[in-house]
């Protein structure tokens, strides 16, 4: 899969001529086609339990923005982290059947988060945690600022 990039501000353009009522509409940008083609492409028919359109991707990078910076990893130290998120909510014990679900692999560049892999997966009761796959800085930024919120008493 050619990498995506996830342009916020982006998602929708506007037509230049507005409808004979004078409204404006607006249409989905190429970024939101790009990745609701691939999202099709692998999930099939499945829509159930699978990431499907724009919104949730967008969704999914808001979370992962504030995750990193819940681990004290600034914006401008943020190019090379990675994101794997897993669609579908945890059901019942009584289904008892594997269901469809979506993958999706993010990295972070300097022009922003790219939409790098997706893929089928198989979910049964609980999908998988959604992952993050830091660099060593990134992990020193993370263990640095963990370290800041705790004292360590001395027997």
């Amino acid at each position: 899969m050619k990498s995506i990039n996830l342009k916020f501000g982006h998602e929708k353009g506007t037509s230049t001529t507005p409808d004979p009522l004078g409204i404006v509409y607006f249409l989905p940008s190429a970024i939101c086609i790009a990745v609701e083609t691939a999202l099709s492409l692998v999930n099939g028919k499945s829509k159930e339990h699978t990431f499907t359109d724009y919104s949730q991707i967008a969704e999914v990078v808001q979370d992962v923005e504030s995750g990193l910076e819940k681990l004290g990893i600034l914006k401008k130290d943020a190019v090379g982290a990675k994101f794997i998120a897993y669609s579908g909510k945890t059901v019942t014990h009584s289904y008892k059947y594997s269901r469809t679900g979506t993958s999706i692999r993010l990295e972070r560049k300097s022009s922003g988060w790219h939409l790098t892999g997706i893929m089928p997966i198989n979910l049964y009761q609980k999908p998988p945690h959604n992952q993050f796959i830091l660099t060593e800085k990134q992990d020193a930024c993370a263990i640095a600022s963990l370290r800041q919120k705790y004292n360590i008493e001395k027997a």
